[in-house]
């Protein structure tokens, strides 16, 4: 569930950059920074934690970056879950 949500906000977040929509972005990396909380994920709690402050600053020139490594990480937390299952 954290992982299809996540990469929902994130599809959300690259529309609302788009628009310049920086409410938005807001709201959807909060959504991503307290679901990985809830599940330990740290190093994407702070890599949001980089977007949300270039958010407020209204200074999007690198989130592209922030995004693609929030996409790889979460793609990992994926490989981990589909190979946990294969496993058992």
């Amino acid at each position: 569930m954290f992982v299809e949500n996540s990469r929902s906000n994130l599809e959300a977040i690259r529309a609302a950059i788009a628009t310049n929509d920086y409410q938005k972005v807001a709201l959807e990396a909060h959504s991503i920074k307290g679901s990985s909380g809830n599940i330990g994920a740290t190093i994407i709690m702070q890599t949001v934690e980089k977007l949300e402050q270039l958010n407020q600053k209204h200074n999007l020139q690198g989130v592209s970056d922030l995004l693609t490594e929030l996409v790889e990480f979460i793609n990992k937390i994926q490989e981990f879950i589909d190979n946990k299952s294969n496993i058992e």
